[in-house]
């Protein structure tokens, strides 16, 4: 089997250089575009009843530029990437798979708006080399469909947010970081439209080498990576139309900044949904963090800023479909 695709994309962005100056109307502000498009194809072939090999390739050219006519600075970048993936799976028994894949990933690069001689105009693109192994499996007459999975992550001149000030946001690059973890889901069909479900997911990802000429962050977590997340909960749908839903979500620690000093602890929300559902609509009344739990992240921007979490919210929703 083979798949392939192309895409387009095109982003222009006026961007307002600060305050103070978006009220003077004679001085113009810097101005990004983008244009990209990427090229994919994907195929798998079976050698034989049990055993299979994929592989893809995708292709991207990213054309960057940057305008700004207030300071007479004007910068084109042109980035040309090429992205492989190859695997292999195995058929163990008729109802568990296991599979192994090497990808690559790719981010583009660009630009900072604030200029300063400490740090770039620029930043680069980031790249990783992803490996994968897992299984998959039906069992109890395919009432139980689970899988599970390891990872690791090699990630050269990661993206990294460097906060300045209150209102001041450079992105820059670090050298090296990795990121490893296990994924694992599953959901037992308990009777005719009553299912269980849960998953849970581990991760650490950490900076190996970056040095932003201040400080040695290496060995240091990366932000906004929370070290694992969980959820599970129970469905149910009628035959007749009927449904109903509930489930918790947890999160674990999660650093808001490269220091590691600044975190939102680990948190969880119940969520609950009952309704019915038709041919042509659906009508539901549901309730997010049922318990009005807060997790309210504060630090951010090196414990100047604080963010509220969402509080309950318990409503109704109706979609038709013509």
């Amino acid at each position: 089997m083979a798949v392939t695709g192309i895409f387009l994309e095109s982003n222009d962005t006026q961007i307002v250089k600060d305050k103070v100056k978006a009220t003077n109307t004679t001085k113009a502000h810097p101005d990004i575009g983008c244009d990209s498009i990427g090229i994919f194809s994907h195929l798998n072939y079976a050698i034989t009843d049990r055993f299979s090999v994929l592989a893809g390739l995708r292709y991207d050219k990213v054309e960057l530029e940057y305008r700004d006519a207030g300071n007479n600075l004007s910068i084109d970048s042109t980035e040309n990437e090429v992205s492989p993936k190859v695997g292999i799976t195995y058929a163990l028994f008729d109802n568990i798979n296991t599979y192994a894949t090497i990808s690559k990933g790719y981010r583009s690069g660009g630009f900072n708006n604030w200029k300063s001689d400490e740090y770039s105009q620029t930043y680069d693109p980031e790249t990783l080399y992803s490996y994968e192994i897992g299984v998959k499996g039906v069992s109890f007459d395919g009432k139980l469909i689970w899988d599970t999975s390891l990872y690791y992550m090699d990630i050269t001149d990661m993206q990294v947010d460097v906060y300045l000030d209150a209102s001041t946001t450079y992105k820059t690059n670090a050298a090296e970081a990795t990121s490893m973890g296990v994924e694992a889901s599953l959901r037992y069909q308990v009777a005719r439209g009553l299912n269980l479900f849960a998953g849970f997911s581990y991760n650490n990802t950490e900076f190996d080498e970056y040095n932003n000429g201040f400080t040695d962050y290496s060995g240091k977590k990366t932000t906004f990576s929370p070290e694992y997340n969980y959820n599970f909960g129970v469905q149910y749908r009628a035959d007749q139309g009927y449904y109903a839903s509930a489930d918790i979500s947890g999160y674990g620690d999660m650093y808001l900044d490269t220091d590691n000093e600044y975190k939102r602890p680990a948190y969880e929300v119940v969520n609950a949904k009952i309704g019915y559902e038709a041919e042509n609509f659906d009508i539901y009344l549901y309730a997010k963090n049922l318990f009005d739990r807060e997790y309210d992240i504060e630090g951010h921007y090196y414990g100047v800023y604080s963010y509220y979490s969402q509080p309950r919210e318990i409503g109704m929703s109706l979609t038709y479909r013509f």
